[in-house]
């Protein structure tokens, strides 16, 4: 009888050693080809086995940057995993060169070419190594009334900067759309604001009290103008729409009828607005 060493790898050659002295299966699930690439696992197994190492493709998540793109000889160096993790095992690409070499970045999914090795206790892509394809990673967008009601569509395949649109929910009574939070935590983002988006996010609208801006002609024409906003939120004062009395023209707004209060500039900011408010024009 023969006791063998038995290595399966991707292309389903098998190796027999009858003069072992014990079985060992190294078994790849991927053929390390440009049609089936090596992922991290499988490509750290080859490189433990010392087969299928030459040549060969290989895909991950980056998970770090190990050396910053160099512009001079345009390559750059980074860890990839299954999940894009740094927890898990890794490989990495060193001085990988390509047209993608500079827009690499953490969370990318690439595929590599090359030849495969062990530095030390790293493994990796040897120097040389060609970055094949370059995908960043795509998200879904969703949006949660808290409290309000109806609905707004996910946005899909978002990855990156993601401004903020407008809310479509209605508010629960006697409340007034105030911003949004992701994933209903941290800071108040206003519409059109930009958030980057690294992960699947929720925005949840929030409601806040309403105050009410009241503009006064003063002795100008028109009627009252009467603008909601939430309690608590920055303000911009609108501009006049008033038509003047005769032989005189608008210069501010005014909390006073006959301008002995704060007074404001069309466009100014009122940081933070607690309570109603009544402008005269000027």
């Amino acid at each position: 009888s023969h006791t063998v060493t038995v290595t399966a790898i991707g292309d389903g050659t098998t190796y027999l050693d009858s003069s072992a002295g014990s079985v060992t299966f190294a078994l790849f699930t991927k053929a390390g080809t440009s049609a089936n690439p090596y992922d991290v696992a499988n490509a750290r197994v080859a490189i433990d086995a010392n087969t299928g190492i030459t040549g060969v493709y290989g895909t991950g998540i980056v998970s770090a940057i190990t050396t910053d793109y160099n512009s001079q000889y345009n390559n750059i160096s980074f860890d990839m995993s299954v999940d894009g993790l740094t927890t898990s095992d890794q490989l990495r690409a060193y001085r990988a060169t390509g047209t993608e070499a500079a827009n690499i970045a953490v969370g990318n999914i690439v595929v590599i070419s090359g030849d495969l090795t062990k530095y030390g206790q790293t493994y990796e892509f040897a120097e040389g190594c060609t970055i094949v394809s370059r995908t960043a990673p795509t998200y879904t967008v969703s949006f949660n009334s808290n409290g309000g009601t109806g609905s707004m569509s996910n946005v899909t395949d978002v990855s990156g900067s993601y401004t903020l649109p407008s809310n479509g929910f209605t508010a629960p009574s006697g409340k007034t759309f105030a911003g949004w939070k992701a994933n209903n935590a941290g800071d108040l983002l206003a519409v059109d604001s930009s958030y980057t988006v690294t992960a699947n996010v929720t925005f949840y609208a929030q409601w806040a009290n309403i105050v009410t801006v009241t503009y006064h002609a003063n002795g100008g024409t028109g009627s009252d103008i009467e603008v909601e906003v939430a309690q608590g939120n920055s303000y911009e004062v609108v501009a006049n729409t008033f038509t003047a009395p005769a032989g005189l023209a608008f210069s501010k707004w005014n909390t006073a009828a006959n301008g002995s209060g704060t007074q404001y500039a069309a466009g100014a900011t009122i940081n933070a607005l607690n309570a109603d408010l009544d402008l005269y024009a000027q």
